[in-house]
């Protein structure tokens, strides 16, 4: 049996690609009408509860964003903006540790952001939740 080695990925090329991605889904959810009806939904936890769950409506309110239409996309969903800007912000933070223009952030500090936007997404949900203002 024959072994493929395989060439390491330039980070340069990596961080290219991850932008070429980010910038096709943006021009995607630009030109794509999301259905309003709450039934045609992929969320399993959604289908299986019948309560949608902290990240329902993220979809939705990110191709609002995408379009132009920041207040609508926040009616939908208020944390869109804000992921839609980390995300942003975390691929230019890529950049600038490639170039070695900053240090990279120990593991650590990365860990605590996620576990902050994930507490931050559910304490948003539980208000939602608690004030019926979730995506119906």
């Amino acid at each position: 049996m024959r072994t493929i080695a395989l060439r390491p990925v330039s980070p340069r090329l990596a961080w290219l690609a991850v932008g070429a991605i980010g910038l096709g889904a943006w021009v995607v959810l630009a030109i794509w009408t999301p259905p309003h009806d709450p039934h045609a939904t992929l969320c399993f936890f959604r289908q299986v509860t019948g309560i949608p769950c902290a990240g329902c409506g993220l979809t939705r309110a990110l191709a609002l964003l995408a379009k132009g239409e920041w207040s609508a996309a926040v009616a939908i969903h208020p944390l869109a903006p804000v992921l839609a800007l980390e995300a942003a912000a975390g691929w230019l933070l890529w950049l600038a540790v490639i170039e070695r223009w900053i240090k990279a952030p120990s593991m650590s500090l990365v860990n605590g952001g996620l576990i902050a936007n994930a507490v931050v997404l559910l304490v948003v949900w539980a208000l939602r939740l608690a004030s019926g203002t979730l995506p119906g």
